[in-house]
């Protein structure tokens, strides 16, 4: 409804597009926040129904909560990241130690990754979205490499930066 008319600078519109990506949010900045907007404005019938009745302390004390919800709602986003970042935290060791044993035995990270998306708990969706990224492409080495870098768009987090990192270098020949 507001998208339109909602205009952000290259810096917030960049943060907000790779959080609702990694989130697996299918909609815009613009988008986002429109439904922000929207969200707090559904008070606005409840304080022109006050006014009518002329119970304008309570029209006051709700016009107040608008502003707090419109910013209560533009953290939900924060909120769901750290969350799904403290979820991977969680995840992350058993998927290193996993990929370490698995790398002694082969170097195939394709094969890796869709054995260990059997026994994954919270990263099920993410494994399953890299072997797919891996299945698509045409040339096998540059395939590999971009699904472990979408992957770590989506993931998004430090311990797991570090790690699909060295399995890119691994990727690439370099010894790590």
């Amino acid at each position: 409804l507001f998208t339109k008319y909602i205009h952000l600078s290259n810096l917030k519109k960049s943060e907000i597009k790779s959080s609702l990506y990694s989130l697996n949010i299918d909609i815009t900045p613009e988008e986002y926040i429109s439904e922000n907007i929207f969200t707090s404005l559904m008070l606005l019938p409840i304080i022109i129904i006050l006014l009518l009745l002329k119970n304008t302390f309570f029209a006051v004390l709700i016009s107040i909560f608008i502003p707090l919800v419109f910013i209560n709602s533009q953290s939900r986003i924060n909120k769901m990241l750290s969350k799904r970042r403290r979820f991977i935290e969680e995840e992350a060791p058993s998927l290193i130690r996993y990929f370490m044993v698995s790398l002694k035995n082969t170097s195939d990270i394709r094969q890796i990754f869709e054995n260990y998306s059997e026994i994954a708990d919270y990263l099920k969706r993410d494994i399953e979205l890299t072997v797919t990224d891996m299945n698509s492409m045409r040339n096998r080495e540059d395939n590999v490499i971009r699904s472990l870098e979408l992957l770590d768009d989506r993931l998004n987090t430090p311990i797991m930066n570090d790690f699909i990192t060295g399995l890119i270098n691994v990727t690439m020949g370099k010894n790590q």
